[in-house]
């Protein structure tokens, strides 16, 4: 596998005929719809009641947004990044005896096979960074890795910008698994895996998360400023999911401190 890792992608995507971003269009569609146009998920009751649901959200909002995000220039004091990663494509060979085959050609990420990608955009001043948009054609524990990646971009930037928050607050938008009219203690059959997976890392919804931490003190117990107290505003779905959508989607936080080895050091969740 090969990872790449984009700092500012509105400067390498300007103009939107970037051919990483042509395979990166395709990509999202074909394995957004792998994932979400499945009976188990539009059951719930929340979004995706049918085919022609996904469709529009996956090839239309979601697209819009996403290309949104990669390709104009974030607000002041915050700092985008994508992730990929990548595999080689293997030319199909005939079956020709012994013959020793033709050496390939060395491969670019434009020639190489998409596995997957994610997102995530820091915000200096607050010192909190969300996880955006991501796809994985396999187990979703590559787009941990993947962030991690971000994650080290993030700290090297952070060494740059004196009188800077630390990184502290990891949050991201996931979709609801019962709707806001539903019985309140009755979960959907099936919850996404993706969900789950952020739920046994410790996420948790953005109202807790900062009801929690309301009463602690500006400096921490190593002597370092926590940064400026949070708020409810700081984790706004609003910044990024178009408004008609944006009601199925909830806020989650966690602690960068309390996520395990394998999400804050890359490559570490090939050997769990």
């Amino acid at each position: 596998m090969h990872f790449q890792v984009i700092s500012k992608p509105h400067e390498v995507f300007a103009g939107d005929e970037h051919p990483l971003l042509e395979k990166l269009k395709t990509f999202w569609i074909q394995y957004g719809l792998v994932h979400f146009a499945m009976p188990k998920y539009m059951e719930n009751g929340v979004g995706f009641t049918n085919y022609t649901d996904v469709l529009n959200r996956v090839g239309g909002d979601a697209l819009h947004e996403l290309l949104t995000f990669l390709t104009t220039h974030p607000p002041p004091g915050r700092h985008r990044f994508i992730s990929f990663c990548f595999t080689e494509t293997a030319p199909r060979r005939k079956n020709r005896g012994n013959l020793t085959p033709p050496p390939t050609p060395p491969q670019t990420p434009e020639t190489q096979t998409l596995m997957a990608f994610s997102t995530a955009e820091w915000d200096s001043p607050s010192g909190t960074l969300q996880h955006t948009w991501g796809l994985s054609t396999t187990k979703h524990d590559l787009l941990l890795d993947l962030l991690a990646r971000m994650l080290a971009h993030v700290h090297d930037q952070h060494r740059t910008l004196p009188h800077t928050p630390a990184l502290r607050t990891v949050w991201l938008c996931t979709r609801k698994t019962i709707p806001d009219d539903g019985p309140s203690n009755k979960r959907a059959p099936r919850s996404y895996p993706w969900d789950t997976l952020i739920t046994k890392l410790g996420y948790v919804p953005a109202a807790e998360y900062v009801r929690a931490r309301e009463n602690l003190p500006a400096v921490g117990p190593d002597g370092v400023w926590r940064g400026p107290k949070l708020r409810m505003e700081m984790f706004d779905k609003a910044q990024l999911i178009s408004e008609r959508v944006r009601e199925d989607f909830v806020e989650m936080c966690v602690d960068l401190g309390s996520l395990p080895g394998f999400v804050t050091m890359p490559g570490c969740w090939r050997y769990r």
